[in-house]
């Protein structure tokens, strides 16, 4: 339900791009425009005193100086090597007209900003995108792939007409591992396969019967390193029902990693932990959540996880929206857990402290 075709997006991506560039590059002629009047400025003052100062001078030098503070080109989406050469031609030549019909499509502001809905195809989507960047393979795509059973050599088709429109296709991804499992047999180039798990429970399973490989690339949902089932046990419903006051922020106060989430390498070797299973199969881990279903101390506690130990989640943190940023105002209820786990909790298994990566059997390389 939802989200956009791949030639939609691919059209959209590359339109928000050149929006972006042209405003980089439509600042640029800003800041010399006023270089050029404060250039003015300063060789009126050498000759007469009728400005009685820079400040007073509405294009003064200072004018340029806040206005560049405020603006970093290199912050603008678009391609390094762009920025360096819109720069490059600021400060070579203030006063070169050629510089000035670097963008010719720039007439005004209005313009710059209308914007329209793109209906390309994907090569045309990416032809514009090189243009824009002067990169051969611009984007880097890897395919989350939602369908279930669809043939490998069906994949490798679409695979190859990517590639061939000018995109890197860097890898496949699926929660169905049989679907993806060795399809770059079938492309002319090779494919990281990304392997995705509802829990670290499941990944704990799938390590215990024989569909992980030595190296995989996995991922599974962070909010699994938090939540505990037995805390929503029956008992405790009846236990809760009682309960005359539920406060969200204790709630969150309470958050915790579970034992085998547990980072440490001190901890008694009775214990089964998330990077034994790294260690023994040579994991790279990463982990993701439902952004829209995270409170911001869950969030936090799993960033903070995640970069305190890049020696086992060395893939680091997907998250699927504003980097730092969590959507305003979610928070537990007496029924509902925000830990961004959400309805995956009801179908993925809960981490088996009874198995042990010790206990593997050689896996296949």
């Amino acid at each position: 339900g939802g989200g956009m075709r791949a030639r939609e997006w691919m059209a959209v991506y590359a339109e928000a791009l050149r929006m972006g560039t042209k405003m980089a590059a439509e600042c640029v002629i800003e800041m010399d425009i006023i270089n050029e009047e404060s250039d003015f400025c300063e060789r009126s003052l050498k000759r007469s005193n009728s400005c009685p100062s820079l400040s007073s001078c509405p294009s003064s030098a200072h004018l340029f100086d806040d206005f560049s503070n405020d603006i970093d080109l290199k912050e603008y989406p678009g391609d390094h090597h762009l920025n360096d050469r819109l720069l490059s031609n600021n400060n070579n030549n203030n006063h070169n007209p050629a510089m000035r019909n670097t963008y010719e499509t720039i007439s005004s502001p209005s313009e710059e900003l209308t914007s329209f809905y793109p209906d390309n195809s994907i090569s045309e989507s990416i032809s514009l995108l090189q243009t824009i960047t002067n990169i051969d393979k611009p984007i880097g795509l890897v395919l989350d792939v939602k369908s279930r059973h669809v043939s490998k050599r069906v994949w490798s088709l679409v695979v190859g007409k990517l590639v061939a429109a000018g995109a890197r296709v860097e890898g496949i991804a699926s929660f169905a591992i049989n679907d993806i499992r060795d399809v770059s047999r079938f492309c002319s180039t090779p494919l990281r396969e990304m392997i995705f798990f509802h829990s670290a429970g499941d990944l704990q399973y799938a390590c215990h019967n024989g569909m992980i490989r030595v190296g995989d690339i996995v991922y599974f949902n962070g909010g699994s390193l938090l939540w505990d089932r037995t805390k929503f046990s029956a008992s405790s419903f009846l236990t809760s029902i009682g309960l005359s006051r539920f406060e969200p922020h204790q709630a969150m106060g309470k958050y915790s990693l579970l034992p085998f989430a547990d980072t440490t390498t001190t901890t008694a070797a009775t214990m089964s932990k998330i990077r034994d299973y790294k260690e023994a199969l040579g994991l790279k881990i990463g982990i993701y959540v439902q952004e829209f279903g995270i409170d911001e101390v869950a969030l936090d506690l799993l960033v903070k996880t995640v970069n305190e130990n890049p020696d086992i989640y060395e893939l680091g943190f997907g998250w699927g929206g504003m980097n730092g940023l969590s959507v305003h105002g979610i928070q537990p209820g007496r029924w509902i857990a925000t830990d961004g786990f959400h309805t995956q909790r009801y179908g993925g298994k809960c981490w088996d402290p009874e198995k042990f990566a010790k206990d593997l059997l050689p896996p296949i390389s």
